[in-house]
């Protein structure tokens, strides 16, 4: 009798080549599990540490702010800075002018794209692969190589020192790159879907509001919060076209904060006060439309 048979006649199970690969296969996922935990929440820290840093400053004394070592943990929290910051700078305005920049110029680039999109996946005419090619390389022109044109245009139809102004450059500026993405969300909309809409009747705008906008609005959300986050974030535009507080926007309040030098130096707790009523806006925007955004992702990854 064999070895292995001496040994199931006793009663004792005899390890297998699988067995034994299987347990070395589960000791190094073992071995690797504290490590890959540890990397994962360094990764987690540095990513959450500026929040906290820009969050703890915009409520700490200028006197305590910057000192050595650093307080990490401030045990005095304050409104003062934002007291401040409202004296030096006109915050209530700034802030509309951010939300009407950012909103109105997602929103309109986003209703236009998606016309102009649509004709670019259902309609085929001659020369529409060029005009969408010369769509395209438009948005790789900088910036600075067309703000002198522009600014005298804009100067000719008195746009200069307005928030239609900027709402106007922001939507030329964002309407390419969401051409493009919208075009390749509905040209995976089946077209026998639209052809049996038109077949009860259903035209033109009734099939986009109907058929097509639905299936496609992870996409369209995705875009508007691509839109307002650009929008809220721009600086070169507000820096040349807005000339007052009028029309100025956070964005442009903080570059002048930052570039403003004090005897104490940089005024960090301003700073960190208006970084702090600059998140804010944008985390609730991203909040709001996680769920498109998640679903926008995901037919991505499966297309």
């Amino acid at each position: 009798m064999s070895a292995v048979g001496l040994d199931n006649a006793k009663g004792r199970s005899v390890p297998t080549s699988k067995n034994v690969t299987r347990r070395a296969r589960r000791s190094r996922r073992t071995r690797r599990g504290p490590g890959k935990y540890i990397a994962i929440l360094a990764l987690v820290v540095l990513a959450l540490f500026p929040v906290w840093w820009i969050f703890t400053s915009a409520f700490t004394p200028a006197n305590r702010l910057l000192t050595s070592p650093p307080n990490y943990y401030p045990r005095t929290f304050t409104l003062e800075n934002f007291r401040l910051l409202s004296q030096q700078f006109p915050v209530g305005q700034a802030l509309v002018n951010s939300l009407l920049l950012a909103i109105g110029s997602s929103v309109v680039a986003v209703a236009i794209s998606y016309l102009a999109a649509y004709a670019f996946a259902r309609y085929t005419f001659p020369g529409s692969n060029v005009i969408f090619v010369l769509l395209l390389l438009s948005s790789a022109l900088p910036q600075i190589a067309t703000v002198i044109p522009l600014f005298q245009q804009f100067g000719n139809l008195n746009l200069i020192d307005t928030v239609q102004g900027l709402i106007l450059l922001m939507t030329s500026m964002l309407t390419p790159f969401t051409v493009w993405i919208l075009t390749s969300f509905i040209r995976r909309v089946p077209v026998d879907i639209e052809d049996a809409a038109r077949v009860d009747g259903a035209g033109f705008f009734r099939i986009i509001l109907r058929v097509t906008g639905p299936l496609t609005m992870p996409a369209v959300a995705t875009m508007l919060v691509i839109n307002f986050v650009l929008s809220w974030n721009e600086v070169f535009f507000p820096l040349i076209f807005s000339q007052t507080p009028k029309s100025q926007p956070l964005a442009l309040g903080l570059l002048n904060l930052s570039a403003s030098v004090a005897n104490a130096g940089r005024p960090w707790n301003l700073i960190s006060a208006l970084t702090l009523v600059m998140v804010g806006p944008v985390i609730i925007v991203v909040l709001a439309f996680e769920p498109f955004i998640t679903r926008g992702f995901a037919a991505g990854a499966d297309k």
